[in-house]
């Protein structure tokens, strides 16, 4: 019999044994960077989804006050940066009538991927925006 095979237990023809040691700590440390990256984007996706409803809130508002008269039209888009200031990049905002002379006011917000990075090494987002648009009848 071959002196390898002997009592079952697996070794190579050099006398050195099948070793398990380490293999958890390469196994993680082969998964780990992967795993970073997904939870990182879940978590910047969650960022987006969170400024996106903030953003549709404030738009709403604003369009609803405005159609109402609560607010002049004037001041309303320094009331919607000052609503969305925590993002920290100022949000481009645009307030104007429908077109066709419907009787409406409509907001539109843009906010700039930049001011919403949290973790993107792989630069993902790209130099886009979230826009936001709400209409309100007079």
């Amino acid at each position: 019999m071959l002196p390898f095979l002997r009592s079952g237990r697996a070794s190579s023809p050099w006398g050195l044994q099948r070793d398990r040691r380490g293999a958890a700590a390469l196994e993680f440390a082969l998964t780990a960077p992967v795993l970073i990256l997904v939870l990182g984007q879940i978590l910047q996706f969650g960022l987006i989804l969170f400024a996106y409803n903030d953003m549709s809130h404030v738009a709403w508002n604003v369009a609803r006050q405005v159609a109402t008269g609560s607010m002049p039209a004037a001041t309303a888009a320094s009331e919607v940066r000052e609503r969305l200031i925590s993002w920290g990049a100022p949000p481009t905002v645009e307030i104007s009538d429908a077109p066709l002379g419907l009787p409406e006011i409509t907001v539109e917000i843009s906010l700039p991927f930049a001011a919403l990075r949290l973790f993107d090494p792989m630069n993902l987002l790209g130099t886009g925006a979230i826009t936001v648009r709400a209409a309100a009848p007079r």
